[in-house]
């Protein structure tokens, strides 16, 4: 309610702080919107190390959005040492299922030959 201004006044700080509330009592949503919070630099200071940790959690509960945000940061080496087989790994993972950018993702690097064997009949 507080990121988005529903029935209070939008305050993107508490929001961040109700998220990290949530997110440390394993609350994937919360663990997700902490992440692209931290990633953004919305309502708190941008630490792409911390979306590293909470696209983390997230993605190994499973969140398909957040296995794709975690593979980008993989690949681009963003908040933390660039790994385009761990990229290839979370793309998978999202891409199964059913996240479209994850699927394109994983058909670039099957296309590029990057993080994995070269494939254009896979990609």
């Amino acid at each position: 309610m507080c990121y988005e201004g529903n029935g209070v006044p939008q305050d993107k700080q508490s929001a961040a702080f109700w998220y990290e509330k949530s997110a440390e009592q394993g609350h994937l949503d919360a663990q997700y919107n902490l992440a692209l919070m931290y990633y953004k630099g919305e309502g708190i200071a941008q630490d792409k190390q911390k979306a590293v940790y909470w696209f983390t959690k997230a993605a190994e509960q499973n969140n398909p959005e957040a296995q794709y945000g975690l593979a980008l940061m993989y690949y681009k080496g963003e908040g933390i040492a660039q790994d385009k087989q761990k990229a290839v790994y979370w793309f998978t993972k999202a891409a199964e299922q059913n996240n479209p950018e994850a699927q394109y993702g994983l058909a670039l690097m099957y296309y590029k030959g990057e993080g994995i064997e070269q494939d254009k009949q896979k990609a």
